[in-house]
């Protein structure tokens, strides 16, 4: 016992440093997740409407099966694209190979105000023949990834104003494809 009350007073300022430090770091996490902000740090009024990002997020839940003959165009969606020009884009989408051998079978592709060519923005490169979730990554060649942790934002140009984005599935030559649960989110960048 004697020998625990010499450390603590030979090192007391350390003791109390690490307890400070450990007791914050405790707080700071309690308090919000690492990079994210939480409604307990923000005090009201701080966060007014246009220091919110315009971004977009889009969700088609329904299952679409599509042939080479027939790419399926969604509904489109309007997007303030701010005067950098600059839009990100993440996708991610449950699909599966119904058929066929094509290298490249399925992909989910964006259009800048409806017009063709349509820009893959997620394809997948493997066989498969139970859905699938894939997401966009970049560096990738707009080849789809599995793993979070590899998923990645895709950063296009587009004209600043308002534009409007459309997705449509795709099937290369002989395969036939099936997609659930798209969802495409667009980030403005200022």
């Amino acid at each position: 016992m004697r020998s625990i009350a010499a450390y603590v007073r030979r090192h007391h300022i350390g003791l109390l440093a690490l307890f400070v430090a450990l007791g914050g770091t405790a707080y700071a996490v309690q308090v919000a997740p690492k990079n994210s902000v939480v409604s307990k740090s923000i005090r009201d009024g701080q966060v007014r409407p246009r220091d919110q990002k315009l971004t977009k997020t889009i969700t088609y839940p329904a299952t679409v099966s599509v042939s080479p003959s027939t790419g399926v165009p969604q509904e489109p969606f309007t997007v303030k694209v701010p005067a950098s020009g600059l839009v990100s884009i993440y996708a991610e989408s449950e699909i599966r190979k119904t058929n066929g051998q094509a290298q490249f079978p399925c992909s989910v592709s964006l259009s800048l105000n409806g017009q063709a060519p349509y820009t893959p923005i997620l394809a997948v490169g493997f066989e498969f023949d139970n859905f699938q979730l894939t997401r966009t990554a970049p560096n990738s060649e707009n080849q789809g990834v599995a793993t979070r942790t590899q998923a990645g934002l895709l950063t296009f140009p587009a004209e600043p104003g308002r534009q409007t984005f459309r997705i449509s599935y795709g099937a290369f030559t002989g395969t036939n494809c099936q997609f659930r649960n798209t969802r495409v989110v667009i980030i403005p960048l200022p």
